[in-house]
């Protein structure tokens, strides 16, 4: 068993519960860290509910799931995108969302928006179909522990809750130094976990139920206030 069968396993941990429509992957860990940190989900019965960059763990309110590829799954450890009788929308979000102006009552986007060459447009294209919706991105901390095994991370966030502002810059070089050296401490961790599901779910559930360490996430109505500083090292 690798760690891919080891995650795969522990993915297949769906959860079902009343007044929830779809099923809740990964054993739940993520959307109950995300609903306890946010205290309550603003949706209602009968919302247009989308998941831009679903992914292979949906949220599970989304009556609609948007992904940029189908098929190939590199920025999701190539799982593939659960089938459970929601719509599928394959779309490239850096070239525009497929929805009309204000169509969809809650747009929910987590861990999407590092990816993109340009978070500005997608925040514009976010803000001009959706009312409302749920954001989260991976901070510093999280780049630093455990980035440099992903090299489609473009930007590092952090959210002002002062200020109510999402900041994307780039790494500093001696970040990128940091990252370079955990890396070699990354993969001695991930040997660790190749023939034990024991020690991976631990990492899991750790990884999980800290996330106000790791993320920052936040509602938004209307408008999502962002900033974007271009200067910097490029990419790990």
């Amino acid at each position: 068993m690798n760690i891919n069968d080891n995650y795969k396993k522990y993915r297949e941990d769906t959860i079902n519960i009343e007044g929830i429509p779809y099923p809740i992957y990964d054993g739940g860990l993520r959307f109950f860290e995300q609903t306890r940190r946010i205290k309550k989900w603003p949706i209602n019965n009968g919302d247009l509910v989308v998941d831009v960059g679903c992914g292979h763990l949906p949220f599970p309110y989304a009556t609609i799931l948007l992904d940029k590829d189908m098929k190939d799954g590199k920025e999701r450890f190539y799982f593939p995108i659960p089938h459970d009788e929601r719509q599928l929308i394959e779309a490239d979000i850096e070239q525009g969302l497929p929805f009309k102006n204000k169509e969809i009552d809650f747009l929910y986007c987590s861990h999407t928006l590092e990816h993109c060459n340009d978070p500005g447009f997608v925040i514009s294209e976010i803000e001009r179909v959706a009312k409302r919706g749920f954001i989260e991105t991976p901070n510093l901390i999280f780049e630093i522990l455990f980035g440099g095994n992903d090299d489609t991370h473009k930007w590092v966030t952090d959210y002002c809750e002062d200020s109510d502002v999402l900041n994307f810059r780039k790494l500093k070089r001696k970040e990128l130094s940091a990252i370079k050296r955990r890396k070699e401490l990354g993969n001695v961790i991930y040997k660790l976990f190749k023939d034990n599901e024991k020690p991976f779910r631990l990492h899991l559930t750790a990884y999980w139920k800290n996330q106000d360490v790791f993320t920052e996430c936040f509602l938004w109505e209307d408008k999502i206030n962002f900033n974007v500083v271009k200067e910097g090292v490029l990419s790990y």
